[in-house]
């Protein structure tokens, strides 16, 4: 039986997926859908264009599958749910900027994100650690990562627990595995496996300064082919040292990968106050977005999650009550991510306006490396 498949938008994107799609024997390309009055009731090769509405349950369009645009399907994933029966895959932006063939099998395109459940809500990044500590020890660590230490590990049960708990409840578009330096977990393939089968549509990003890549063992790389993970690499100045190795190394084992290029700077923007501005502050915030789950709560930051151990590191009278518990019966999701996304937490009072600093090891650190100045 072949598939049924309306294609949402009739403009750019619509017409690559066609393109792609039309000399498919099992599937049957039943429509396009577009918003744009001025497209309805037209037609591409014969195929017609319809208004969405017209796909809703008791509408006059039969089909299987929804193919969309990344930016329409998060635009419009809150209206998901009306459609009932109908599977959307949101199509990811790579696949048009790097000009991407669609797989064969659709649903087990991992370029493709399949919404089975829309009563879900949508999270566009959630962000965890794998380890807290790190082998470079940046001076100013945004995650704290030179205050821990070799033992601080993140459990595997506890973290397959979470990750669990968070996935019967949310959708997660992107899915940022970090510390710390990830590859400092001995047990990193576990955890790719694992987060893969729970995630089977989600982008999986290994975070790494890369220092340790050109190190790893074969299985280690074997895993990142089979769970389809994209390896992302902070370029510090020790990983611009070896960066051609390191990418000779990713390259042989034809591992996905991306570059945050010329990281050779950090900012601090701590004020112990605690009186600033909360909006002002999430305004001017790097790291607005990077929801972080952690033992069993989810944060909105990683100062959030992981401020009280500077607090405590440095003796300082001051502890953050942030995070929401991810088991409690009662918690509204779709609330907790808006609010998550769009809105500040307590924690923002104690972040004001950054300085920047070069790049710097920092085995000793000291306070004043988060702290701005006049900022006790």
């Amino acid at each position: 039986m072949r598939d049924r498949i309306a294609i949402w938008g009739a403009g750019g994107f619509g017409r690559y997926a066609y393109d792609q799609l039309k000399k498919r024997k099992d599937i049957d390309i039943r429509c396009f859908l577009d918003k744009d009055p001025g497209c309805q009731d037209k037609k591409i090769d014969g195929i017609e264009i319809y208004a969405p509405e017209q796909l809703r349950s008791g509408g006059e369009i039969i089909v299987d599958y929804v193919l969309i645009s990344f930016l329409e399907g998060i635009s419009i994933y809150n209206q998901l749910s009306e459609f009932k029966g109908v599977k959307f895959g949101i199509i990811k932006n790579r696949v048009f900027l790097d000009k991407l063939e669609l797989k064969n099998d659709l649903m087990e395109d991992t370029n493709i994100f399949w919404v089975a459940d829309g009563n879900k809500p949508l999270a566009r990044t959630i962000e965890t650690h794998v380890i807290d500590c790190c082998n470079l020890n940046c001076k100013g660590c945004s995650h704290f990562s030179n205050l821990y230490h070799a033992d601080d590990m993140i459990h595997f049960d506890t973290y397959c627990r979470d990750l669990e708990q968070l996935c019967q409840n949310v959708n997660i578009f992107q899915f940022n595995m970090l510390g710390g330096e990830a590859l400092l977990n001995e047990r990193i393939t576990d955890y790719l496996d694992f987060t893969r089968r729970v995630l089977p549509y989600a982008d999986i990003h290994l975070i790494t300064n890369g220092l340790l890549l050109p190190v790893q063992k074969e299985d280690f790389f074997i895993s990142c082919i089979e769970n389809n993970i994209i390896i992302e690499i902070s370029e510090y100045p020790p990983t611009l040292k070896i960066e051609g190795r390191i990418i000779s190394v990713l390259e042989q084992h034809g591992i996905t990968y991306k570059i945050r290029k010329d990281i050779n700077k950090f900012m601090k923007n701590m004020n112990l106050s605690g009186k600033a501005d909360k909006y002002e502050a999430m305004r001017n915030c790097l790291q607005d977005g990077c929801n972080l789950l952690r033992d069993g709560k989810l944060y909105k930051c990683p100062f959030e999650a992981l401020g009280n151990r500077f607090f405590e590191h440095f003796q300082l009278d001051i502890r953050l009550q942030g995070g929401v518990d991810i088991y409690d019966k009662e918690l509204d999701w779709k609330r907790l991510i808006d609010v998550y996304e769009n809105e500040p937490v307590d924690a923002c009072r104690y972040c004001v306006k950054g300085e920047w600093f070069p790049w710097e090891n920092s085995n000793t650190p000291t306070a004043d490396e988060w702290i701005v100045s006049n900022g006790r």
